[in-house]
């Protein structure tokens, strides 16, 4: 492979020209990650229990987000890791979390007890559980097909930008502002960072509802109904099936969300 871009003969410019191109992978990687993490947890109080976290962190590396010898790696110039150091693949910069679990406060023994047995057994042994997510979107790259540069392909030139990079609003038709982008000019490399561009935000919120049947069998047997709610809002997160090549007829378009539609289960346990 070339160590320059440039017309003519690529393999004038390699290294050694008179080897046959012989293609093989080195260790050679570079990544730090570095983050500020906040938790704060409470436990029974009143019948509630909640953990909140927030992480606010930043993962470099040096062209590769794959494992050793895997899919993943986005190398411009080969000879030149540094230009590759960007933001990796996976990073997302900013991630909140809370979950809960919450008792209700009805039934025998309780602080709102009716004093009815039978409406006690009614209203009673009911808990809400909830984990809702929120988090920035990770980073990804607008190539170009084909090598531009003509220094032997490697499959992960960039594009150049010469305007916004994102539209006013966000759409599955138009998710990147693609008059932006324009392939490089023969011979040249893209001038676009590795990484460049961010998906949106994500949130996702799960909620379940159990309720406890004991059994008049010992302290420790009971019967428990689980209903659950897999993004529970069924709130749609665009930003899936992107297309990020520039030549490509559907650059731009994000077709598919990132998370599945709302899912309902219902399940039966039994403690002994």
């Amino acid at each position: 492979m070339a160590t320059v871009p440039g017309p003519g003969d690529f393999s004038l410019r390699a290294p050694y020209p008179y080897i046959t191109p012989t293609y093989y992978d080195k260790s050679i990687g570079r990544a730090s990650y570095n983050a500020f993490q906040f938790r704060l947890r409470r436990t029974t109080t009143k019948g509630l229990s909640y953990i909140l976290s927030y992480t606010w962190s930043k993962t470099m590396n040096t062209g590769c987000d794959g494992y050793f010898g895997a899919e993943g790696c986005e190398i411009q110039q080969v000879y030149k890791l540094g230009a590759d150091k960007s933001v990796a693949g996976f990073d997302v910069p900013q991630m909140f979390t809370a979950n809960w679990t919450y008792s209700l406060p009805f039934g025998n023994a309780t602080r709102f007890a009716s004093g009815n047995k039978g409406l006690d057994a009614v209203i009673g042994h009911w808990f809400l559980n909830g984990i809702f997510t929120l988090r920035a979107g990770e980073p990804f790259t607008v190539a170009v097909n084909g090598d531009v540069a003509n220094i032997g392909g490697t499959g992960y030139e960039r594009a150049n930008i010469i305007g916004p990079p994102l539209p006013a609003t966000r759409t599955p038709q138009e998710y990147l502002n693609r008059s932006s982008y324009v392939v490089p000019d023969a011979f040249t490399y893209g001038d676009l960072g590795r990484n460049f561009s961010r998906l949106g935000k994500a949130s996702n919120f799960d909620f379940s509802v159990f309720r406890e049947f004991p059994l008049p069998i010992n302290e420790v047997t009971r019967l428990q109904f689980r209903a659950e709610l897999f993004n529970a809002l069924n709130h749609p997160v665009l930003g899936g099936c992107l297309d990020a090549t520039v030549q490509d007829a559907n650059f731009g378009l994000a077709n598919c969300t990132r998370n599945t539609e709302r899912q309902i289960q219902f399940a039966l346990k039994l403690y002994f």
